[in-house]
């Protein structure tokens, strides 16, 4: 058995994707399943348009050989992999990590909607094209994985059959080595982390800074919003009290996660997230928000705190209390590390693999 992994991110690049190709890339040839990964890295430093055709030359350089194509993009690379599919008449796998549209909608073309609301209105004509696109190689795929329930519902409203549609939660592998963070600040630690883009309210948590003068903030990951978030730190004078790391590797992103007092994520939107599992699994208090597939993560009050996204209020009674109410987050911390489990790369590796075969 062959598999072709056309992935949009690949490690050091941070995010979902790039984690889910390395655990395809080390884990399935365990199986029997050989695994050939191209990243989209390859071509990305060419204009538009010509690194999508340079990107499916790449693809079918190897499509021949595999026995099954899987995506995880519905544009970058989701375009290019249907094109090849088509060409090689293989079967075509596609895991879909975000909604791309409304991704690119909210950084370059205005939108300010969510994700729920953004799935029933109508947008300018490069919003829609992107949609068009994303719904089409949606249709194309022989089957369709959504990392949760909530995503699969979304998914389920661009026309995809349900017959097609499987939910399969991102697993993760829990063996996780350890590096210790280098220059650690003095004092109380909320590390966030995850891409630097608008719907992770970043922006949000540095503003909170300036409530909790005994707290420092580590931002953990790179993106198109660094210099602005930046920028926001130096005018909110808290900027000494807010170190960005950059993009960093596993280890060392959980070794932060080991080294905090509080983890942090203001998300307006995730599919699946594994920063916070890996925020459970570290022991770590969790406080995030009640959007998107984290309630099916975290139970409110039970393994963590889900506060509305951009509730800054809510955000610092309940960073607060991880120093007023230690007992109840040692409770917190003890069951997120026992949910945590539940999302085992086995569980999902045995799944995956189960419907892939089922396409040869």
């Amino acid at each position: 058995m062959r598999l072709l992994v056309a992935t949009p991110l690949y490690p050091p690049e941070p995010g979902g994707p790039a984690t889910y190709a390395k655990l395809l890339e080390e884990h399935l040839p365990e199986r029997g399943i050989r695994v050939k990964v191209v990243p989209f890295s390859l071509v990305r430093h060419h204009l538009p348009g010509i690194r999508h055709v340079l990107y499916a030359l790449q693809l079918l350089r190897y499509a021949f050989q595999a026995d099954v194509i899987f995506v995880q993009d519905t544009f970058s690379v989701g375009f290019p992999a249907v094109c090849v599919a088509w060409i090689t008449r293989k079967p075509l796998v596609l895991r879909v990590p975000g909604d791309y549209a409304w991704e690119q909608g909210v950084q370059r073309f205005g939108v300010s909607e969510g994700i729920d609301e953004f799935q029933t209105k109508r947008y300018g004509l490069r919003v829609e094209t992107l949609r068009s696109v994303q719904r089409f190689v949606a249709s194309r795929a022989d089957l369709v994985i959504a990392p949760s329930k909530y995503f699969g519902r979304i998914v389920e409203g661009w026309g995809v059959d349900r017959n097609r549609l499987r939910v399969i939660y991102n697993g993760i592998d829990l063996d996780i080595d350890v590096e210790e963070p280098g220059n650690v600040p003095k004092g109380r630690i909320a590390v966030t982390v995850g891409r630097l883009t608008p719907w992770k309210g970043i922006k949000k948590l540095i503003q909170l800074m300036e409530e909790v003068p005994d707290w420092t903030l580590v931002v953990v990951g790179d993106g198109p919003q660094r210099q602005e978030l930046k920028r926001e730190a130096l005018a909110l004078g808290v900027a000494q009290r807010v170190l960005f790391v950059g993009a960093v590797s596993r280890a060392r992103m959980y070794g932060w996660c080991k080294r905090a007092d509080a983890f942090l994520l203001n998300s307006s939107f995730e599919s699946f997230s594994f920063q916070v599992v890996e925020a459970m699994y570290a022991g770590v208090p969790v406080i995030t928000t009640s959007v998107g597939s984290l309630p099916e993560l975290i139970e409110d009050s039970v393994e963590g705190v889900l506060c509305t996204p951009d509730d800054m209020s809510a955000f610092k009674a309940a960073l607060t209390s991880t120093e007023s109410d230690k007992a109840t987050w040692m409770d917190r911390t003890e069951r997120a590390q026992l949910k945590a489990r539940e999302f085992s790369i086995e569980n999902t590796l045995n799944k995956l693999e189960s419907e892939i075969l089922k396409l040869v």
